[in-house]
């Protein structure tokens, strides 16, 4: 989740599907360019509603993007992640309410998503639930919501206060918002090679730091002691620190609301809070929400107890994305040519259906 750490992916350009495919999916579905204003003030977010042909009400998903830039279509390694999510939703007779996030594509608000906090993107999603509620195509029984990442712990949010049917959360971090920024940056520096001894002291004085940043701490002694310590746990002699690049290694934080805000974020509250029924999908190979460190809090200690409510899957051998290419992950990725995993689209197709919320409108020959 950390663009500074170089854990949010690229954002590449558009993907463009072949006429083909559009055409078939022609026949299921029509997409209508909307907009409607967000809890917040002087904010209009902008999507994509996706309809089935044939007679409605039609059960409805909201898809909920991670952090970063995104726009609707949340395109990683160029390509259309939730767009392809998206239309195999509507293509199975599910009404689909994609949007850009606030201030990217048609979305207005300043183009910096780092001056935006989880809270604020929930009052955004809370206004495009609402938002479906009016549309006489969506069946309001039968709202369901989709989150990836960030996305999850936002739908997990709405969840908690809202009722919907389902929330799908697809790699949903569960600990604590310094605690998965610190450990990603472990993680990252055991995959360079880093001595693990080095790696765990940048993960304990990355925590120092951050709850120094939450607490509301500014440039000054105590912060150039804590950078200090950050760049030392990297290895580097004490003979050589240059607070310079110290300071540049983590002072961007203290200054952004996204990150103060993540820090402090504990989402076990909102998803043992949420009212209605849940999927948990994680990824085997995810590096950004490692399966060892988040699917056992999740079943054991904040849904523990629960029952058949809620159900959680993992797929193995994809990464946070779900996305390969003639059977290889992200890491081999060919941009513009990646495709959603089939497990990610059967796992969902099974789920739905068993929960007598799944259905196709579409020749059942129509591919992915």
């Amino acid at each position: 989740m950390n663009n500074r750490a170089n854990l949010l992916p690229a954002f590449f350009l558009f993907f463009f599907w072949s006429a083909a495919f559009g055409q078939e999916a022609a026949k299921c579905f029509g997409d209508r360019e909307v907009s409607f204003a967000s809890k917040a003030r002087d904010i209009s977010i902008a999507g994509t509603l996706s309809v089935p042909n044939g007679k409605g009400p039609f059960p409805t998903v909201l898809m909920i993007t991670g952090n970063g830039p995104h726009t609707r279509d949340q395109i990683i390694s160029n390509s259309p992640m939730f767009k392809m999510i998206g239309d195999h939703f509507a293509r199975r007779g599910f009404v689909v309410l994609r949007t850009d996030a606030r201030g990217y594509g048609k979305s207005s608000g300043p183009n910096d998503w780092e001056k935006y906090t989880t809270a604020d993107r929930v009052e955004d999603n809370q206004a495009a639930l609402a938002f479906l509620g009016q549309q006489k195509e969506v069946d309001k029984k039968r709202i369901i919501l989709f989150g990836h990442s960030e996305g999850a712990l936002i739908a997990a949010a709405i969840a908690a206060k809202d009722n919907v049917a389902l929330s799908i959360l697809l790699a949903p971090s569960t600990l604590k918002g310094d605690e998965v920024v610190a450990r990603q940056l472990e993680g990252n520096l055991l995959r360079r090679g880093a001595d693990p001894k080095n790696a765990e002291a940048v993960r304990k004085a990355f925590i120092e730091f951050a709850r120094f940043a939450v607490a509301g701490g500014s440039e000054g002694e105590e912060f150039d002691r804590l950078a200090l310590n950050f760049l030392e746990a990297h290895g580097v002699a004490k003979e050589k620190l240059d607070l310079k690049l110290a300071r540049g290694l983590i002072g961007g934080y203290l200054t952004a609301p996204w990150y103060k805000y993540f820090f402090a974020y504990d989402p076990a509250k909102d998803l043992s809070a949420m009212r209605s029924p849940a999927i948990a999908i994680f990824a085997g190979e995810d590096t950004n929400v490692p399966l060892p460190l988040h699917k056992p809090r999740l079943e054991k200690t904040i849904w523990n107890g629960k029952g058949s409510m809620y159900s959680i899957f993992v797929i193995p051998d994809q990464d946070h994305f779900f996305l390969e290419f003639e059977g290889k992950r992200q890491e081999k990725h060919t941009p513009g040519k990646m495709q959603v995993a089939e497990e990610l689209f059967s796992t969902l197709d099974v789920e739905l259906e068993r929960r007598g919320l799944g259905r196709s409108v579409c020749d059942e020959n129509t591919k992915h």
